[in-house]
């Protein structure tokens, strides 16, 4: 059997009119040239919906010189080499040749019957025509026989060699006849036998229309036997006409405006572009990019062949290329309101490209892509997923498959490869559409038998998609991989993406704008303000926020920052800086638009009921904060008892948050979860993540000062920063909230400072290696790595706080818990990622009643089922690990108040949830051994109708061996001989009689079978009696497989019932080994606990370390390679600003960078690599280090650097630390120096915070030498015999101001050539002489130069140049 069989979906060849092999041009007619002269109008072809186009022969002669006024005739298109139907509705009085002529699909023109080809047909016939023309279509069967796609034998030998093109058995070759829909006729099913050699090689390639009289039956005969081709040929298509000038009807074709040549087709076909060729563009999503307008050149399929990329059928069809393209409404590509998701396609244009009507599956198919055209469908056939046409490019570019033979382009998988496909389609950006089988073919059967008379009955297997995936809404369900959860498998990271962020955003009114910024302190306005959802699909989790941001979106760059999101949605009307901020800040990730009314494909369920549950006929407004609320009370998704799951949902079990936007006004926050809500349910994930309930607040960290408090949502901001706080309170292990006078529980890092100092990832490659996260994660399980990073971002503020977890990290670092931890290690390693095991779960257990997944077809169900019994079983084992962890614990005696409530259960005083008897419950009733193999036997009482289905089950196997006594008692030799074989349950014909045929049997015994031969034959009989029984038993084991299936999930929803308390244990064991991993790091030799000191005022703030060490520098060298320093910065009587000098590459940005550092880490509770510390606790970091650009904002360097120190001038207070490197070198020496002044002196006058400021400027030096509260610094270098070229860098902090940058000998370590180097050196030295003249000097020269500019000297101008120059 051909490769191309087995995937007989699309693979059938294009049914060409007998007319189509004559491609070349008929031969001139006596009157050619008059009839391209004449200024008749040619007629326009009636499109393809016309029914009565009645034959495909070539064009006879006319049958009378002229017709008659209401006479039907029909008019011969070469282009098509078939005739179309048309009354004559009058004669044009200006020439007797030329009438009116209505064509069946309303098109009306002038025909110069002179030169036209045409035929007589009757007599103002129109609606008699078409009678005619429907009764001269083929007979179509009225066979209820179910396709052969569904073939049990068939499916069964079906296998992946078999996929990879291997040769199949006889068996399959009725595969292919699926196509066919049950109502197509013998001589329609002809056409799609894939070895046929009669079917025609091409479909009608279009042409000019020639205005010449016709030929006669003999002439066009013969023609067309004299003009064979040559299947090796591609059809050149040269353009002579603009498509704008194209007659604006439905019925004109693009294609029909082209000339055709047959030249010879290269051995690799050079195609300009594919219509539908996916181009994704930058930050965007990847979605279909039509072809340019009016496709220079388009290559001819071959049926039969394994057709190149961009010779398909679907590259030449009309309604995707560009000048045609247009969304289901009907708008065009390109013109505003273009909705890019679907696609207004037509079956008519299909198959007159064909040739061939559409099956009834193709139509699906169509249907489908239409609601989803920017989404790859993997559409399931018996045991595969099938990609078709457009799909099919993205499949052989994308993954490597190759298209099967045909016309139609056409590659697949099988179903248990769905995981790494759809892994590898997201992974590069696409959209995957996973289409379902919702119905067997018995389903068909029983759904044929009830379609009333008259209807159309159907003819092919329903089909339903049943899950959209994109790489911010990917859930992970049972159907993909599970490697993603081995915390050590290289799949890892697919499952750490970063979340689907939703953005909502207004831009203020001028007026309030204004108002916010009329304030003494000069705080800049704020200028938007933004609504935002980040969904976490993975675990479940949504986090909501709302809050006001300046213009240079300061708070939302730190909320970017650290998210990472993988995907972004925003609304239409954003504004062009948001896209900026997003496609430079979110790594590529794709931007989604989502307009501000849309609406959900509709449901192709069979089932009304269902129908009506699933599709919105009323529309959707996802940015409304209205209909948010409204679609949560519709889709009922926080009432997760099924008791209540009818009742009237009255906000009672929303979460705490989504109540408190509400009830606070958190408008802005709602439209964005609006928004969220409409793409998970586009995505059909939407009831599977919301229903988990886990919804948390966020508000960045207060990055400016800007005035926000007479905002629109002012009060929403207020409500979601109080829930926010309450959040973190219990993430970082304090229940309750400390009511003092401090302002803020958290030390707040923007965006800007995470980058600054390589938090999160490098600076580099923007990777996490060589960054303070991946040297501090030690964590054990993911969701502790989840929450260290947490911490990491947010480090505590409160004295108490860090000491509480100090403690605990000191008790796990050397303390007696150091030894249990030390034992319970392996068990954590174990564990596994339960938090997002927890989602899974509840998304096999509570999935919703009507989603398409509940009816799917799986062939693999084997397999499916041992993943979900895997993925339960590691569940249930990683929460039993825990368990056995805090039982490791004991009685230990610990002190740190933390650590006893981790470790400790509730009943003894701790927070640790008593799970271990639900543990065993489940443990004793959960059999994972049958599970994995579908023999789970439901607990009784657990499903009725499972209990029903056993009785019945019973009940049929007591019939039958009733039936066995019955005859063996009656047939005389039976009782010996009497045997049922196919009693298994999966078994086909079961409980068949087997009898050697010399047992004579009644009359009501049917042979179905025999085997053996002579007097050793055995017949295999059914009785009417045994097939009604064996009806009804397989019916019951039916159900028992069903009820199986529904235990398995009622097993898993009535775990998901103790989610609260299993997510307890996670919480509390995610803290414990993020507690442990930092006791892992700060048990090095060199790290010691930082003493955390009380800020008693402005001025107060202190930073003492002796022997401080960069933490990631430290572990990448060894001890010797890293110079540790001494920095004592702040507290009484001491300097809080340090102007730190020296040579270019001698450590001073190390140093300022280490100095943070060793800030963040002692505030999360970790000690630092010091010999020793103290600190007071820091509100705020702020950095202004290295130089780069924001092009695409339209930011400069020095912009970038004033943006910067705008923030830490407008942000720090008295608690705050703010590092500088270097500021002012983007602009001239003078206003550099003069913004460095001016910098420092609010530093130090006004904000009064500790201040780190590097510098080449000693003029700032010498300006703030004498200031009592400025201390000078440097980093020591070694000069070697008074050579400059010399230099040795001691990465040493000393005391004073450094003389010398020493940049000279940078450019030399950098290569720059010796004579520029000379140069350079010449120059430095006159301007260091200049400059040593004192203020004298230099007064003296600027008071010439504006002596000689007022007396227009300019010879003594050039002089005095000429003299600073040498």
């Amino acid at each position: 059997m051909p490769q191309s069989s087995l995937f007989s979906f699309f693979s059938s060849k294009a049914k060409a009119p007998a007319a189509a092999a004559n491609l070349s041009k008929p031969p001139a007619s006596s009157n050619a040239s008059a009839s391209t002269s004449s200024s008749t109008k040619t007629p326009i072809k009636p499109s393809s919906s016309s029914p009565s186009k009645v034959s495909s022969a070539p064009a006879p002669a006319p049958s009378a010189p002229l017709p008659s006024v209401d006479e039907r005739v029909e008019i011969y298109f070469p282009d098509d080499a078939d005739y179309f139907a048309c009354d004559v509705v009058e004669s044009v009085s200006s020439s007797k040749s030329k009438f009116r002529v209505e064509y069946d699909d309303g098109n009306k023109e002038v025909v110069d019957f002179s030169e036209a080809e045409w035929k007589v047909c009757g007599k103002n016939s129109r609606k008699r025509s078409a009678k005619k023309s429907q009764k001269s279509q083929k007979p179509q069967s009225s066979s209820n026989d179910s396709e052969a796609e569904f073939d049990s034998d068939a499916m069964e030998e079906d296998s992946e060699d078999e996929f990879k093109g291997g040769e199949s058995s006889s068996e399959d070759d009725d595969i292919d006849d699926w196509m066919v829909d049950d109502d197509a006729s013998e001589a329609d099913a002809d056409v799609f036998d894939e070895d046929s050699d009669s079917a025609a090689d091409s479909s009608p390639a279009p042409k000019k229309r020639r205005l010449g009289k016709a030929k006669d039956a003999s002439q066009s005969k013969k023609a067309k036997k004299t003009t064979p081709i040559n299947k090796n040929s591609k059809v050149s298509f040269s353009p002579d006409y603009d498509p704008s000038a194209a007659p604006k009807t439905p019925s004109s074709n693009p294609l029909s405006q082209y000339k055709l040549t047959m030249v010879e087709k290269p051995s690799t076909p050079s195609v300009s572009s594919a219509p539908l060729a996916v181009t994704p563009a930058s930050n965007h999503a990847r979605v279909p990019s039509p072809a340019p307008t009016g496709p220079k050149e388009l290559v001819k399929w071959v049926d039969g062949e394994v057709n190149p990329m961009g010779s398909h059928v679907h590259n030449h069809l009309p309604f995707l290329w560009k000048e045609n393209l247009r969304d289901a409404n009907g708008v065009k590509f390109g013109e505003p309101g273009y909705n890019s998701r679907t696609l207004k396609w037509s079956e008519k244009e299909i198959e007159k490209v064909t040739g061939s009507k559409m099956t009834a599956a193709k139509v699906q198919w169509w249907q489908i892509k239409a609601q989803y055209f920017d989404t790859v469908l993997l559409f399931k056939t018996g045991k595969f997923y099938e990609m078709f046409h457009m799909d099919s490019d993205i499949g052989v570019k994308v993954l490597g498959f190759s298209h099967m033979k045909g016309g139609e382009a056409h590659a697949g998988s099988p179903e248990a490869a769905y995981g790494t496909v759809s892994a590898k389609l997201v992974s590069a950006g696409y959209k995957v559409a996973r289409v379902e089988q919702t119905e067997t073919p018995a389903q068909l059967k029983i759904r044929k038998e009830k379609t009333p008379k008259g209807r159309k009955k159907p003819s092919v297997v329903n089909r339903e998609v049943c899950a959209v995936t994109t790489v911010g809404t990917r859930t992970f369900c049972f159907l993909d991989s599970d490697r993603c959860f081995d915390k050590d498998s290289k799949f890892t990271g697919e499952a750490d993406k970063g979340p689907l962020l939703v953005i909502k955003e207004i831009m203020l009114d001028k007026e309030i704008a204004e108002n916010n910024g009329a304030a003494d302190d000069d705080t800049p306005p704020a200028v938007c303000e933004y609504g935002v959802t980040m969904v976490d699909a993975v675990r479940g989790a949504i986090t909501l926020g709302q809050f006001a941001d300046d213009k240079l979106r300061s708070r939302l760059h730190t909320l970017l920052a650290p998210t990472c999101p993988s995907e972004v949605i925003v609304d239409p009307t954003c504004s062009a800086d948001l896209r900026t901020m997003i496609s430079q800040s979110c790594g590529g990730a794709p931007i989604e638009t989502v307009s501000t009314s849309e609406t959900l494909p509709k449901s192709t369920a069979t089932d009304p009921e269902i129908r009506a549950q699933l599709d919105r006929s009323d529309g959707f407004n996802p940015w409304d904060h209205n209909d948010c609320v409204a679609q949560i009370k519709r889709k009922k998704y926080f009432l997760s008892s099924s008791k209540s799951a009818d009742k009237e949902d009255t906000m009672g079990r929303w979460p705490k948050v989504v109540k408190a936007c509400v009830d606070g006004g958190a408008n802005l926050a709602l439209g964005s979860m609006g928004a969220a809500i409409f793409y998970l349910q586009r995505s059909l994930v939407d009831y599977e993540i919301i229903s988990m309930a886990e919804v948390r607040a966020y508000v960045p960290p207060m990055t400016t000062n800007a005035k926000v408090e007479n905002t629109q949502n002012n009060e929403g901001n207020s409500t979601l920063s109080q829930m926010s706080e309450e959040l973190f309170t219990e993430l970082d292990g304090v229940k309750e909230k400390d009511e003092t006078n401090v302002t803020t529980d958290h030390m707040q890092l923007d965006g800007i400072t995470l980058e600054n100092l390589e938090i999160l990832a490098n600076q580099t490659d923007g990777k996490a290696k060589g960054s303070l996260w991946s040297k501090i994660n030690r964590t054990k399980t993911p969701h502790g790595g989840r929450l260290l990073k947490g911490w990491l971002l947010r480090p505590l503020f409160k004295l108490e706080d860090i000491a509480r977890r100090a403690d605990a990290v000191s008790e796990l670092a050397s303390g007696p818990p150091a030894l249990i931890m030390a034992e319970a290690a392996p068990l954590m390693r174990k564990v596994g990622d339960v938090e997002r095991l927890l989602s899974r779960i509840h998304s096999m257990g509570c999935s919703e009643s009507a989603h398409p997944a509940n009816r799917q077809v799986l062939y693999e169900g084997k397999t499916h089922t041992k993943r979900k019994v895997k993925d339960f079983k590691n569940l249930l084992g990683g929460l039993q690990k825990l368990d056995k962890i805090i039982n490791l614990f004991g009685e230990a005696d610990i002190k740190s108040t933390l650590l006893k409530k981790l470790v400790k259960r509730e009943a003894g005083g701790g927070i640790f949830p008593n799970t271990t008897e639900k543990l065993k419950w489940f443990d004793a009733n959960f059999n994972s051994r049958e599970a994995e193999e579908g023999k789970f036997t439901p607990i009784p009482g657990m499903d009725e109708e499972y209990d029903r289905a056993c009785e019945a089950k019973d009940g049929c196997m007591q019939e039958l061996y009733a039936l066995e006594k019955q005859y063996c008692s009656e047939i005389q030799g039976a009782k010996r001989k009497f045997k049922y074989i196919n009693t298994k349950d999966d078994s086909k014909d079961k409980f068949m009689i087997e009898l050697p045929v010399s047992i004579r049997v009644p009359s009501d015994f049917k042979v179905k079978g025999k085997r053996g031969s002579g007097n050793k034959q055995v017949n295999k009989y059914y009785t009417a009696d045994i097939e009604e029984v064996v009806e009804r038993l397989n019916e019951a084991i039916d159900q028992e497989v069903e009820g199986r299936a529904r235990g398995l999930a009622a097993i898993f929803k009535k775990f998901d019932d103790y989610r609260p308390l299993w997510g307890t244990a996670v919480q509390v064991s995610g803290m414990l080994d993020a507690l442990s991993a930092l006791a892992e790091i700060s048990s090095q030799p060199g790290w010691s606990r930082p003493t955390i000191l009380e800020s008693k005022g402005p001025g107060t703030s202190n930073v003492d370390i002796k022997g401080g060490r960069h933490p990631c520098v430290e572990i990448t060298h060894s001890g010797d390679d890293f110079v540790p320093n001494d920095l004592n910065l702040g507290g009484e009587e001491k300097e809080r600003v340090l102007l730190l000098s020296g040579p270019n590459m001698g450590g001073k940005s190390t140093l300022l960078r280490q100095t943070c550092l060793i800030s963040i880490l002692a505030q999360i509770g970790c000690f630092v690599p010091a010999q020793s510390a103290a600190i007071t606790p820091m509100d705020r970091i702020f950095t202004r280090l290295g130089a780069s650009d924001k092009i695409l904002a339209g930011q400069s360097t020095f912009f970038v650097e004033l943006s910067e120190t705008a923030a830490a001038l407008r942000g720090a207070t008295h608690r705050s630390i703010v590092i500088m490197d270097e500021l002012g070198r983007g602009t001239s020496t003078f206003d550099g120096t003069a913004l460095a002044h001016a910098v420092v002196k609010s530093l130090v006058e006004d904000t009064k915070c500790l201040t780190m400021f590097a510098t080449h400027y000693h003029s700032l030096l010498e300006d703030w030498k004498n200031e009592p509260n400025v201390r000078l610094g440097h980093m020591k270098c070694l000069v070697t015999d008074g050579d400059e070229k010399n230099i040795t860098f001691l990465y040493q902090l000393g005391e004073g101001a450094c003389p010398k940058s020493f940049g000279i000998n940078v450019a030399r370590l950098a290569g720059l050539p010796e004579g520029v180097l000379a140069i350079a050196e010449k120059r430095s030295a006159n301007f260091q002489r200049e400059m040593e003249g004192g203020a004298e000097g230099v007064e003296a020269i600027v008071e010439k130069i504006r002596k000689a500019a007022e007396e227009g000297n300019v010879q003594e101008l050039r002089d005095i140049w000429t003299g600073l120059n040498n």
